[in-house]
């Protein structure tokens, strides 16, 4: 069976280009077409520039829109001109940086040892979070963020049972007195699912089997994690991770452009740093966007400074993750 991987991005040049580096360097024989769909608009130079990087590698279809599309259209654009008979959905801060995790998990899917593969997530109203659980007898207890859904990101499946839904991918919501058919009830008050939860909803309503994998969702306390062998870290060092809303550095509203509101927690501002982490890891190791890489990390000073953020915490995260990742 031929395989395939979607990619969907914000406006960052840098972690798509980071995204595709990690790709290249551990998975690049484990998938034969890489589709990148960018859902928002790009810097002009680093956009023509990253275009003219892989204007000559055969794996790689763009599609681009000048304009913000939301997360749920590329998805259904790439799905619909991917030929492939499996896909692997995937975020533009879906980072995997060890070889066989992708074949491997794809190879479940061809002996039939399960019909999809994804980290489950909540992301919904309670009607949905209740229902779900008792129609399918899910159990919510365990590590990380459990619910009745599947993230968009590090999502295994069979292209043709994705286009066997009705192919809308991003947020969707329920009215009181609305009746779900793939649900069998009828909500009470109302309920709403972000991106990817109604495909979700769609997918076990087809009786698909599922294998439950961890998003290793990059955290706030990854040092503390880490030292104390818990979260990510519980069992042995991730072997992928979900940076966690990186687009919202480098887009419209983003933290490295001043326009976003600095988080007024401990916690939110922890969540900061390890983004920040990530944004200088990608600037760093990525090559070439030299103009660009200016107003980026011109960005990134700035948002340590507005935010008091902690300059030796960043750094220990940004050794931490580029040890892991092997670069």
């Amino acid at each position: 069976m031929t395989k395939a991987v979607l990619i969907s991005c914000g406006g960052d040049p840098l972690l798509v280009s980071f995204v595709l580096k990690l790709w290249k360097k551990w998975w690049y024989t484990e998938v034969d077409k890489v589709y990148v769909c960018f859902n928002t608009e790009m810097d002009k130079e680093p956009l023509n520039e990253l275009f003219a990087n892989f204007v000559k590698e055969p794996k790689i279809s763009f599609i681009y829109h000048p304009y913000t599309i939301g997360y749920g259209e590329p998805i259904r654009e790439m799905l619909q001109v991917c030929r492939e008979d499996l896909v692997l959905l995937l975020e533009d801060d879906g980072f995997i940086f060890r070889p066989g995790i992708v074949e491997g998990i794809f190879k479940g899917i061809e002996n039939g040892e399960y019909d999809a593969a994804g980290s489950p997530r909540r992301s919904c109203g309670q009607e949905i979070w209740d229902i779900s659980k008792e129609k399918y007898g899910l159990i919510y207890e365990g590590l990380g963020d459990k619910g009745p859904n599947f993230w968009p990101n590090f999502f295994f499946c069979k292209k043709k049972d994705l286009m066997e839904t009705d192919l809308n991918f991003g947020p969707t919501g329920w009215a009181p007195g609305q009746y779900c058919k793939e649900l069998d009830y009828t909500f009470k008050e109302v309920n709403a699912g972000d991106t990817f939860v109604w495909t979700s909803m769609q997918l076990r309503a087809k009786g698909l089997r599922f294998k439950e994998i961890p998003q290793y969702h990059a955290s706030p306390f990854e040092l503390q994690d880490r030292d104390n062998h818990q979260g990510n870290w519980i069992e042995r060092p991730p072997t992928y991770l979900h940076g966690g809303s990186l687009s919202s550095g480098w887009s419209w509203n983003g933290f490295l452009l001043g326009r976003q509101p600095i988080p007024d927690t401990i916690n939110g501002l922890h969540e900061i740093e390890t983004r920040v982490a990530f944004w200088t890891l990608v600037s760093d190791l990525v090559e070439g966007f030299e103009a660009f890489k200016v107003k980026y990390r011109e960005g990134i000073v700035a948002l340590m400074i507005k935010a008091h953020l902690d300059q030796g915490l960043i750094r220990t995260k940004y050794n931490v993750y580029k040890e892991l990742m092997g670069l």
